[in-house]
């Protein structure tokens, strides 16, 4: 499924751009025509990129935002990590259910 790639992609991406809009400036001009060309619909490389960088906010060290909270609330990044990496595997699969649907049912405008 190429909707997966994208996802992983943008997900993968996310830790060295932690910004969403400054990824998406980076990275949807590139995205796009490449989505296009792999027959996906615009609707579903956009529902791709803000999964990836949507799910990644929550366990990626670059964002300031995490870090911050942590810091403020007094817990450390590894303990962050093991309580709250089951629930991001939990939210990856629900993502690529979704995208996969998405892709399945070439989503797009109503």
């Amino acid at each position: 499924m190429n909707a997966i790639g994208l996802f992983f992609v943008q997900l993968s991406l996310n830790f060295l751009v932690p910004s969403g809009s400054g990824q998406a400036a980076l990275t949807m001009p590139i995205v796009t025509p490449l989505g296009d060309m792999m027959g996906l619909t615009r609707q579903t490389t956009v529902l791709a990129f803000q999964m990836g960088d949507g799910v990644s906010n929550i366990i990626f060290p670059t964002g300031g935002v995490l870090l911050g909270g942590l810091a403020i609330a007094g817990i450390p990044y590894v303990r962050w990590i093991r309580w709250v990496f089951p629930y991001f595997l939990l939210i990856v699969s629900v993502g690529l259910f979704f995208l996969i649907i998405a892709q399945l049912i070439n989503y797009r405008p109503f």
